[in-house]
Order: C-alpha cells, then structure tokens, then sequence
C-alpha cells in the first residue's frame, strides 16, 4: 500500500547518504514525487529482472537485497535498514533491476520514481555527482563483501555482521 511521505519519513530520507552535499531544496525537489511502500515481512518491494521504474530509501524495518541463482537458490547481497537506499543506478540508466528486494520484517520503504530522477540529474551537476558518489560508495561496499567472502570463514562473517548492528 502506498501512502504519501510523513515529515518524519522526510527526516530520515533527507539524511541518506545518496544525498550527501546536496541543499535542502534540491533534496525536496528530488523526492517531491515520492511515497511511502508499507510491507509486510516477505512482501517483494522489486524483482531481479523486472523493469527499473524506480530507486527505494529504506525508511523503517529491515530488507533484503539478493539475487537467485540457476539453482534456484537466493544469494544474499546486502541486508538494509532504515536510512539506507538501493537500486539508484539501475534507476537512472533505464536497466532491469539486478537483484530483489524483500521486507524481511514491516518495513517503510520511500519510492522515487526513476523518470523524475533522470529529469533531476539532467537538469543538475550537483545531482549527478551525488548519485555518482552514492553509486561509487555501493560498489566500493561491494568489493568489501568479496573481499570477506575470500578471506574471512562463515563464523567470522556472522560475527562482523552483528559488530556492524551495534556501530
């Protein structure tokens, strides 16, 4: 169920990082359109391979970001909370999106649609360089991950993700 965007969920979506450095008005121009997704744990927010019509801000609960394998198998990428987004440089490259996103528990998730962010970054360096970073901070995360995956066992995995719960 989609709503309209509380001041409170304003709050928390002015912070994220994907929009570090920007004014306060760009801001509010970036997420004029947007509205708040209600979900129910194990409800899709997108599907991997489905259309990019937009990019998402975690405004409460938890998701999970993963991909399916040929097996059949889910690939957990990420796991996100309030105050974190995903999907921004799907959104404005026009692709499908690369992995699904599940609420994991009630979540609030702020939807942007992904032609307005397209209209905002064409109209807007300052924009553009925001998603750019956002993007960049992403991958650099990404890399991170492979890197644990290489050189860290499971149990040590588990123990730096609950250390990260608590930072």
């Amino acid at each position: 169920m989609s709503s309209r965007l509380t001041a409170g969920d304003l709050q928390i979506i002015s912070r994220v990082a994907v929009f570090r450095g920007l004014k306060a008005e760009t801001i509010e121009h970036i997420i004029a359109p947007a509205t708040a997704v209600m979900l129910r744990p194990h409800e899709w927010i997108v599907r991997q391979g489905d259309p990019a019509t937009a990019f998402f801000i975690v405004i409460g609960g938890w998701v999970k970001l993963y991909r399916n394998t040929p097996s059949g198998d889910e690939t957990v990428i990420e796991m996100m909370t309030t105050g974190d987004s995903f999907a921004e440089a799907v959104a404005f490259t026009g692709n499908r999106y690369i992995a699904t996103a599940e609420a994991v528990s009630q979540a609030r998730v702020g939807r942007i649609p992904a032609d307005h962010l397209v209209r905002c970054i064409l109209g807007s360096p300052d924009i553009a360089l925001a998603m750019i970073a956002s993007a960049s901070t992403h991958m650099h995360h990404l890399v991170q991950q492979v890197e644990q995956l290489k050189a860290q066992s499971g149990v040590q995995r588990v123990a730096e993700f609950i250390a990260s719960l608590s930072a």
